[in-house]
C-alpha cells in the first residue's frame, strides 16, 4: 500500500512539472487565480507565457526554461526580476532591474524599461 501511495505521489508531480502557464487575467504574478492552469509559476515550468498587465512587488525570481510576453503582455515591478532561462519580449518590461541567465536567448522586440538590465549569461551579452 505504502508503494502504491508513492507511485501515485511521484506521478501526480510529474504531471505537475513541465506544464505551460498563461496569464489569464491582470493582476499581481503570485496570484494563483490569474493564471491557466490555476497556480502560481514554479521555479521549474517549461513555458510561461504573459498575454496580460503583470505586477510583482520586492524582488521575483523565476526559474522558467522560456518567458514569453505577448504584444498584449507587460510585467511591472519595483525590484529585481531574475529569469534563469530564455526570455522573448513582444510587449512591455517596466522594473527596476533584469536579470537573465542560464538561458540561451535574451530577445527584445518592443519595449523593456529598468534601471539595471544585465544578461548575466555570456551568451545573452
Amino acid at each position: 500500500m505504502k508503494l502504491l501511495i508513492t507511485c501515485l505521489v511521484v506521478l501526480i508531480g510529474q504531471l505537475t512539472v513541465g506544464q505551460t502557464r498563461i496569464s489569464i487575467l491582470n493582476g499581481d504574478w503570485n496570484d494563483p487565480s490569474i493564471w491557466s492552469p490555476t497556480g502560481v509559476p514554479l521555479l521549474n515550468e517549461d513555458t510561461v507565457i504573459v498575454a496580460n498587465e503583470i505586477s510583482f512587488q520586492g524582488d521575483l525570481e523565476v526559474g522558467i526554461n522560456e518567458l514569453i510576453i505577448n504584444s498584449s503582455g507587460q510585467i511591472t515591478g519595483t525590484g529585481t526580476f531574475g529569469v534563469h532561462g530564455n526570455l522573448l519580449n513582444n510587449g512591455v518590461m517596466n522594473i527596476t532591474r533584469l536579470l537573465v541567465g542560464d538561458g540561451n536567448t535574451m530577445t527584445n522586440n518592443n519595449t523593456m524599461n529598468g534601471s539595471y538590465i544585465v544578461p548575466t549569461n555570456l551568451v545573452n551579452k
